[in-house]
């Protein structure tokens, strides 16, 4: 079966190549880097503008990067929140906006029939450029928070990635939940709103990405009207090296709830690391690829102990994360806490079976372009290539970059990335099991 499985890889990887967006890059006429793809397939555009402006540039203020981002919905010098809101619905496009540990982003979406187009291009244009930072709004987005706030202390699996991140990366601005704290939300100033915009929605932190129905001339017309209207600025700092967990810790936080959620793993690398593939593959034969990883046959199949097991690979600008989780019954997390262990302690002692890691490689390469059949999916990844500095054919030599992973490489890299003796554990739920 292995052999027929690595010969059914062969001719994937040496048949025909499916065809993956061109992408074309450059710089505009103000110096900002510009990623392009024509899609001509529907009468659309997306935009998206990114700044290296997300929670790792907060600070002392936790949560002033989301609170920034958002409030960039909430009008702009010349438009109230609610006229704001009139006008781009008479347009038909859509402009959101998002924020991670690295990022803040826009993005818009329109027709590309130049009536539409134009409007909704003007509007997105002030949204970066002229934002409102309205008093009352800046409350309005506060409260909004708290409740989110609210929301994630109510949810024992939220709790437990947001402790595991502040445990994993003690110190360091990724520490931080991007959302921030009630009080730090609470005493952030529109001053403070202010000042953040300025100090990182500039020319030196964004990358644009135009992707859709248009040519390469207007979309650099495009990019240079983006461009244009924002100050050069000061690039943001490089983020300082995450310490290295040397001990394995083991942390309880006390939850009413019946069941135990669980995170337990460490570090992990960046995008453009060199074990980054070899952990691609390694992270879906391990729990990344649902109900056939070996996770889950090892934990919810064969004994029945785990309502969900899994893992997942989180790169980053700096290091990423590398985690296993699980949601168990509290009368059975002993056991299941061991099967986790052992299973983590086994592949990075003995590697991955050659069957599971053929497995791997054959369903990311088979399922790769379904992750590509939108508008907005390829926009994301372009962003990511864009952002983070990747090669502009990434998307071209994903698949052959995962058919190239030895066994060895995925061997090695879990050797490395889960030693036993620096695995962090948290456990969210109740201290002892609870009665039916």
């Amino acid at each position: 079966m292995i052999g027929l499985w690595l010969l059914v890889l062969t001719f994937f990887i040496s048949g025909p190549a499916w065809a993956t967006p061109e992408i074309h890059s450059w710089q505009s006429e103000h110096g900002v880097p510009v990623y392009f793809s024509n899609l001509p397939e529907i009468e659309m555009i997306d935009i998206e503008v990114t700044f290296d402006a997300g929670s790792a540039r907060d600070g002392s203020s936790k949560g002033i990067s989301n609170l920034v981002n958002q409030m960039l919905l909430e009008g702009t010098e010349d438009l109230d929140v609610e006229a704001f809101n009139r006008t781009l619905g008479l347009t038909g496009a859509y402009i959101s906006v998002g924020s991670s540990k690295d990022t803040a982003s826009i993005s818009m979406r329109s027709l590309v029939d130049v009536d539409k187009l134009q409007p909704a291009f003007n509007l997105l244009r002030d949204v970066i450029s002229r934002p409102r930072f309205d008093s009352k709004s800046i409350e309005r987005t506060k409260a909004r928070v708290a409740v989110e706030l609210q929301y994630r202390a109510q949810s024992p699996g939220s709790r437990a990635s947001d402790r595991f991140a502040s445990l994993l990366y003690d110190g360091h601005p990724y520490s931080s939940r991007p959302l921030g704290d009630e009080a730090t939300i609470r005493n952030i100033t529109r001053d403070d709103a202010v000042s953040y915009y300025e100090t990182y929605y500039v020319r030196r932190n964004m990358v644009i990405v135009i992707v859709g129905n248009v040519s390469r001339e207007k979309a650099a017309e495009l990019a240079n009207g983006l461009g244009n209207i924002i100050p050069l600025g000061a690039k943001a700092k490089k983020l300082p090296l995450v310490k290295k967990q040397n001990k394995a810790v083991l942390e309880r936080v006390q939850f009413s709830s019946i069941q135990s959620h669980v995170r337990m793993g460490g570090l992990g690398v960046e995008r453009a690391h060199p074990d980054y593939f070899p952990l691609v593959v390694g992270n879906h034969a391990l729990g990344g690829n649902g109900l056939v990883s070996l996770l889950f046959r090892r934990v919810r199949e064969e004994r029945g102990l785990a309502y969900s097991a899994y893992s997942y690979l989180a790169p980053m600008a700096i290091s990423g994360a590398f985690v296993a989780g699980m949601q168990t019954d509290r009368s059975q997390e002993e056991q299941a806490l061991q099967v986790m262990r052992d299973t983590l302690e086994s592949v990075a002692k003995n590697g991955l079976s050659e069957e599971d890691i053929t497995a791997a490689k054959l369903n990311l390469i088979n399922g790769f372009p379904l992750k590509l059949d939108t508008n907005a999916e390829i926009v994301n990844y372009i962003s990511m290539i864009a952002f983070y500095g990747l090669p502009t054919d990434y998307l071209e030599t994903f698949q052959k970059s995962i058919a190239a992973v030895t066994s060895e490489e995925v061997g090695a890299a879990l050797r490395q990335y889960l030693k036993k003796d620096s695995l962090l554990t948290v456990i969210v739920g109740p201290d002892t099991p609870v009665a039916d």
